[in-house]
């Protein structure tokens, strides 16, 4: 195995269990739910509800979640938690039994009450979800989800390469995160997006620049590091449509990368009638403080809509 990081599974027992073995069946149920997601990690997957990761699988014999997932109270002092490891170990031993339907019949109606209990709420989490689930080949969508939460690593062919640093004493190559990874139907082209949900996730340091400016020094920095990158998305996207997780339609068919935004409206924020207006102003003060010159293309989404499409702001 190689040193880099790279995005997909590369142990031949996890993807023969994957294929034809034990966590087939796991995937047989989650893939056939609208309500799930699976992506490929690196060497491992994740089953995604909500937002919220229900399985962090690694073998047939390894699963992981947030034992957050099984709070009964908003006041950590007021909960149990010799109860909730006795769920956990219950839980994970279905897991590794093979009964995935128990398993996820366990986890689910606690990430329920937990996501009611407003302890985790993130609106861009569950949007992603929702736009993971709508865009997909056969839909309307101008673009096929491929994979989300793409953290850059620092052991990447195309690893952060800027000026910025992190870490308590700032001396820390970042790991940028993209929000959204996209083949668009028309080209086959790749497209990175980010996303912002309502004007509330504009408030102070949003975020939009540090998260172009990541872009320009990772993927976007060269067309070298640009193909690097798609040829592992490739990789990624042959693994999907083997597993049956992937329309078999979708291809990659250049070697570029786009960058874009997407703002999608909030109804609840009846404070601020014209958010797109908000928005653009607010994108072109944060690409100016950080030094970025590209006019990249933003998508807007109303509220309730989740289908991805060429229209610019």
């Amino acid at each position: 195995m190689s040193n880099y990081y790279q995005r997909g599974i590369h142990k031949a027992s996890l993807f023969k269990s994957m294929s034809t073995g034990t966590l087939r069946n796991l995937l047989d149920i989650v893939r056939t739910n609208k309500d799930y997601v699976v992506l490929l990690r690196d060497d491992y997957f994740n089953v995604y509800y909500r937002g919220g990761n229900v399985a962090e699988v690694r073998s047939d014999k390894s699963v992981d979640f947030d034992k957050q997932y099984f709070r009964q109270h908003q006041d950590k002092a007021k909960e149990d938690y010799d109860l909730i490891n006795e769920h956990i170990a219950f839980t994970k031993a279905l897991f590794k039994d093979g009964r995935y339907n128990e398993y996820m019949a366990k986890v689910i109606p606690a990430m329920n009450h937990y996501f009611e209990l407003e302890l985790k709420g993130d609106e861009e989490k569950e949007s992603q979800h929702q736009l993971c689930i709508s865009n997909t080949y056969g839909s309307s969508s101008e673009f096929t989800i491929l994979d989300l939460e793409y953290q850059v690593s620092v052991r990447s062919k195309f690893a952060y390469c800027g000026e910025r640093r992190c870490g308590k004493n700032h001396d820390s190559i970042p790991s940028p995160r993209f929000d959204i990874v996209t083949v668009r139907k028309s080209d086959g082209k790749i497209c990175i997006m980010e996303l912002k949900k309502g004007t509330k996730a504009l408030e102070g340091e949003s975020g939009l620049g540090e998260h172009a400016e990541s872009f320009e020094s990772t993927v976007g920095h060269s067309k070298e590091k640009e193909k690097l990158f798609v040829e592992e998305m490739r990789y990624v996207l042959k693994q999907m449509k083997s597993l049956g997780l992937i329309d078999k339609r979708v291809s990659i068919n250049s070697d570029e990368v786009e960058y874009m935004v997407v703002f999608q409206e909030n109804r609840k924020e009846t404070e601020t009638p014209n958010q797109v207006k908000v928005f653009r102003d607010k994108m072109k003060e944060e690409f100016r403080k950080y030094k970025i010159t590209k006019q990249y293309q933003t998508i807007e989404l109303h509220d309730g809509d989740y289908s991805l499409r060429n229209n610019h702001l």
